[in-house]
Order: structure tokens, then C-alpha cells, then sequence
């Protein structure tokens, strides 16, 4: 080989407008001419020189010491054998990797009011890396990634800012958004190393060994599919976390489990795979990576339970390991259409990110960062009485209370053959609610917010919502009891979860309305706490219907009074009336 025959390359993780993790000593890869020493420099406010030496491959690694983060911009050159290389513009500050599926990948330019969420946090030092999947194959199965771990170097990898809106609509929108809130609190520049990959499971994000080390993960080794060059099982961690392995984070936002809601088997397993996630990662970029866990929202997947089955796994992993935190979303919008009624995405896909990905970086902030321990109040465990069951809570804040001002609301209890029913509830102390209901005598267990539809739930402390929980270790899932938050009342406009504008749709509509079946003008039709007000004006002297409809058109859930026993009817009249029944 000829004498300046090899042109010095970087890794693409290391190219113009990088991010490169602060206050941590970092690693540059790249490769040059075999056996020859190599000088790395970085240049700018601080200035720093260092030397390696390249293997027989060619290959090196520069170990820099840290530099310490801000907005000064900082170029990095590479010389060996006389040729030179540099990059320009790298700044030091925090590096996350963002990882799961479609909702964390979902883009900018699909999120509700984009352009507005750019304008308020769209800048230079807000930076983006698509990891993007070179190899993904897919033939009427699973997503698959690489078979092997890929070594080779990523040159094609580029660093984006975020400062032009054209830029920024190919960054993940959740990310964004994220980075945007949490970079007003820091003050230093954020760098956003996005691998998700939609349609993802769990499994492809692990490590193909780890599954044959682990008992737990035994579960898994049905899943292994290879095909040519492409593992179901690890493809993704090897495709594109593998690479990374140089890299300095401060933190891993990770967001998936849609994929595992489908079956019981998969949402409780996922407990599994995801511990096993997090040990594998701090193994690779250090023991103190903090990760925040985001819940996935509400929807259908064929198991009315499999998102709060999925999320008790989340909550389990979040339980069990130190620097983690959960993220429940249950409570905010799962808009997935925008605004205009027209653009049409899918249920799974929310398109309103605001308020989720804020309450992350808020969590992330105040639970790992500022580490102010203001997190989401977790259930304890449980006193069982006769007539009643006392929940215990822990991070309960300045105590638990309705996040809304109206009556505690989204607690069922179970009957001694373990039936659970909707219950009533009240605080009886800072870190305490009791739960019961007047026609279970003798109750066995309790839950929270584990139901389908449960975003009208109201209990937190004074910053985050409670986490659902179940008091069960294992559930039976037809015993469980699903919300009917429209026959309780608790809000005059509710979401609707439908396909299409004719059978509902992906927004706020009025709970209840006059009945239709005899149409009468002058009706008005108000909700409150406590039920549904009907006032009519100038009826006939005659007769008259008094009714009321429930509009709510929720996907996959029953007609609200399916197997209701009781309704109370109030029937209030200035005049003398004689009532003839009901229907």
C-alpha cells in the first residue's frame, strides 16, 4: 500500500455540527493508514492535542479529555501521514439517545402545530442524528435488522440543528419537543441521537446473547428469526446501537411497547426484555445512564388490557432499577388527527406530542437531573378492611389530591370472589386514599387507571399524575372492571377514539345531548359532578318525552349502560305532572 493511499474518515458520529457529551472524556473513531501515529486536536475556546497510534486495519481511537460544555463552537482536526481532516462546529454539551418505535420516530412535520412548536424552541444548539436503518427487511413478519453487530464506520451519519424549520420537521417530534423544554432549564446545548425504528419490538433492541445467558429472557428465544443477513432478535441493537458504543450520553428517553399490547404474554414478558434493555445499556455507555420510560396511550390492541399490562411492566423496570423514571400519559391528549379534519394518521400514532413529551422532559428534569425527587406518586400497598380498602402511596409531594378539583375518580375495587367493580374514593391522609363501594362487603384488592379508557382518571400530587396500578400480582383480566367515564359524568366534552369523521373521530365533542328520537327546540342539556341536567321550555300541555343521549363513540368498548343495574332519574316540575315510565 502506497504512502498516503488511505484518506483519513471519522465516524459520521464525529462530522460537522456534532454534540458531544460535556464534562465526560470522549472517544473519536476513525481510520487512516495502518501503523502510523495519529495527532487529534481540538480547537476553539479550549485547546487540547492528543496522540494514538492505528492497528493493522488502519482503525484508531483519540482519546480526548473533557471539555466543559456551553455554546462556543469547536472545530476537531485529524492528521496522520500528513493528510489532515476536521470538522467544524461541534459544541459540548448533553447527548440522549431516543429510542422505540413509530411515536417516538413520528417526525415534526406530523405533529400538531409544528410549525408553532418550532418557533418556540427551534435553534442552533438544539441538534439532531437520524440513525437511520440501512438494512431494515420485512416480509409479512416482524421488522428485521442486522445479523451480526456492524463495525463498519457509519460516514453517511450527519448532524443537523434544528434552528430552520425545514431542518427540524425530520427530527423526531416527541424528541423535539422534549429537547426544546429541557434546554431552557440547562442552558447547554442538546444533542438528539434518534435510533427508533417504527414498528419495533422490544426484542430486536436487545442483545441475541443476552437471551441465551438469561433465564428470565427464555421467553424470547421462539422470537429469533434469521433470514439471510437479518435477526428479529437484536437486529436493531446491532444495526444501530452497537455503532454508538464510543459515544457519551447523558440519558436514554425510551418509548415503546405498542408491539407488545397485543397479547397478555408479550405485555407481561416485556417487563423482562426491558430490564434486561437497561442493564445491557449502562453496561455499554456507563453504570450511572439514567433512562426515562415513557408510557405508551391509550388504544386497542386486541387485548383491552394490554396497554396497562405493557405500562405495569414499565412501572415494574422503573421499581427496580436506580436512575430510572416513568412517564405515565394516560391523562393527556391522544389526539391523532390534526385539527383540520382532514389529515388522518392512526390511533397509535398521536399527533398531539406537546403535553407527553414536556411532562418527560419535566420528569426527567426534576427526577434525574435537579434530582428534587418530584416524580409520580407510586402505589405502596394496601390495608384491607372489612368494608373498605386504604391505598398507601410513596413520592406523594405535598400530599394526593384531585388534579382537577372534582371528586376522586378511576379507582375500582374487587368483591371477595375478586370481581372489580367502579368504587368511590376520598384522601384521608398526605399519603393515604381510601377506596370503597356500598355494595362490597369484604374486599379483596384494587386498582387504578387500569382500564382502556382511562384518561379522565384524577389523582397526583401537585406536579405528575399517579401511575396506574393494580394491587394484584397476577391478573385475571376478566375480572377486571373497564371506566365509563360519560355514565359518571365527569366531563362535558369527551374524546372520542373512531376511525373517520361519520363514526366519531380523534377530539373533544359533547358528552351528552338532547335526545333525538322526538326533537323539541328549547332543551339544554348541562353536565355535572353528579349527572346530567335536562331543562325543557314550552312543551306541549300534553305529553312529552324527557330524554338524553351519550354521543360518545369510543372504539371497541360497549354501549356505556351494558350491564349497569342501577340509573337514577330525577324528575323536577314547577307544574303538576303524571309520570308514565321509562325507556
Amino acid at each position: 500500500m502506497e504512502k498516503n493511499s488511505v484518506k483519513i474518515k471519522l465516524d459520521g458520529v464525529f462530522s460537522n455540527n456534532s454534540v458531544i457529551q460535556q464534562n465526560q472524556p470522549f472517544t473519536v473513531r476513525g481510520i487512516c493508514e495502518k501503523n502510523q501515529t495519529v495527532y487529534g486536536r481540538i480547537k476553539g475556546k479550549t485547546r487540547v492535542e492528543v496522540q494514538a497510534y492505528s492497528n493493522d486495519e488502519g482503525e484508531f481511537l483519540l482519546n480526548f479529555p473533557p471539555i466543559r460544555g456551553g455554546f462556543n463552537e469547536y472545530s476537531i482536526e485529524i492528521e496522520c501521514c500528513g493528510q489532515k481532516v476536521s470538522v467544524y462546529g461541534v459544541v459540548f454539551g448533553d447527548v440522549y439517545l431516543f429510542s422505540g418505535q413509530s411515536n417516538m420516530e413520528y417526525q415534526l412535520e406530523y405533529i400538531e402545530d409544528c410549525e408553532k412548536e418550532h418557533a418556540k424552541g427551534g435553534n442552533e444548539y438544539i441538534r439532531f442524528l437520524n440513525v437511520e436503518s440501512v438494512s431494515l427487511y420485512q416480509d409479512g413478519g416482524p421488522f428485521f435488522g442486522l445479523k451480526e453487530k456492524a463495525d463498519e464506520f457509519r460516514f453517511f451519519y450527519e448532524w443537523k440543528t434544528t434552528k430552520e424549520l425545514e431542518t427540524a420537521k425530520k427530527c423526531s417530534g416527541f424528541a423535539f419537543i422534549f429537547a426544546s423544554n429541557l434546554f431552557k432549564k440547562t442552558g447547554v446545548p442538546i444533542g438528539i441521537v434518534n435510533t427508533s425504528v417504527g414498528g419495533s419490538s422490544i426484542e430486536a433492541h436487545i442483545l441475541e446473547e443476552g437471551i441465551e445467558k438469561e433465564e428470565s429472557l427464555s421467553f424470547f428465544k421462539e422470537r429469533i428469526i434469521h433470514r439471510e443477513n437479518y435477526s428479529s432478535v437484536g437486529g436493531i441493537y446491532n444495526e444501530k446501537i452497537h455503532p454508538m458504543r464510543f459515544v457519551k450520553l447523558k440519558g436514554c428517553i425510551w418509548y415503546l411497547g405498542e408491539s407488545s399490547a397485543w397479547d397478555k404474554t408479550l405485555a407481561e414478558k416485556y417487563e423482562y426484555g426491558l430490564d434486561y434493555l437497561v442493564k445491557s445499556y449502562r453496561k455499554i455507555f456507563g453504570e450511572d445512564l439514567a433512562f426515562l420510560l415513557v408510557h405508551i396511550g391509550i388504544e386497542y390492541y386486541g387485548n383491552y388490557y394490554g396497554v396497562n399490562l405493557v405500562n405495569r411492566s414499565i412501572s415494574r423496570v422503573a421499581s427496580k432499577n436506580k436512575f430510572v423514571v416513568e412517564c405515565p400519559i394516560y391523562d393527556l391528549s391522544h389526539g391523532w388527527f390534526k385539527r383540520d379534519k382532514k389529515t388522518l394518521y392512526h390511533p397509535i400514532h398521536i399527533t398531539a406530542k406537546t403535553e407527553s413529551a414536556i411532562r418527560a422532559s419535566e420528569l426527567y428534569y426534576d427526577g434525574l437531573l435537579a434530582k428534587s425527587h418530584d416524580i409520580s406518586p407510586l402505589f405502596k400497598g394496601v390495608e384491607i378492611n372489612a368494608d373498605y380498602i386504604d391505598v398507601v402511596f410513596s413520592n406523594v409531594g405535598l400530599g394526593v389530591r384531585s388534579t382537577d378539583g372534582k371528586p376522586l375518580y378511576g379507582f375500582t375495587i374487587a368483591n371477595s370472589e375478586g370481581v372489580f367493580y367502579e368504587a368511590e374514593a376520598e384522601i384521608v391522609d398526605a399519603d393515604r386514599i381510601r377506596v370503597f363501594a356500598k355494595e362490597i362487603k369484604n374486599p379483596t384488592a384494587v386498582a387504578y387507571a387500569f382500564a382502556l379508557y382511562n384518561n379522565s382518571c384524577n389523582v397526583g400530587n401537585d406536579k405528575y399524575p399517579l401511575v396506574p396500578f393494580v394491587s394484584l400480582e397476577n391478573v385475571d383480566e376478566s375480572k377486571l372492571a373497564q371506566l365509563y367515564p360519560a355514565l359518571s359524568c365527569r366531563n362535558k366534552f369527551q374524546f372520542e377514539t373512531t376511525f373517520g369523521c361519520n363514526s366519531g373521530g380523534a377530539w373533544n365533542i359533547p358528552t351528552w345531548s338532547a335526545g333525538r328520537l322526538f326533537a323539541s327546540e328549547g332543551v339544554e342539556v348541562t353536565v355535572g359532578d353528579n349527572g346530567v341536567l335536562i331543562e325543557y321550555k314550552d312543551l306541549s300541555p300534553n305529553y312529552y318525552y324527557l330524554g338524553a343521549s351519550c354521543k360518545l363513540d369510543i372504539a371497541n368498548l360497549p354501549n356505556i349502560h351494558v350491564g349497569k343495574e342501577r340509573i337514577e332519574i330525577e324528575l323536577v316540575s314547577k307544574n303538576e305532572i303524571e309520570f308514565s315510565g321509562y325507556h
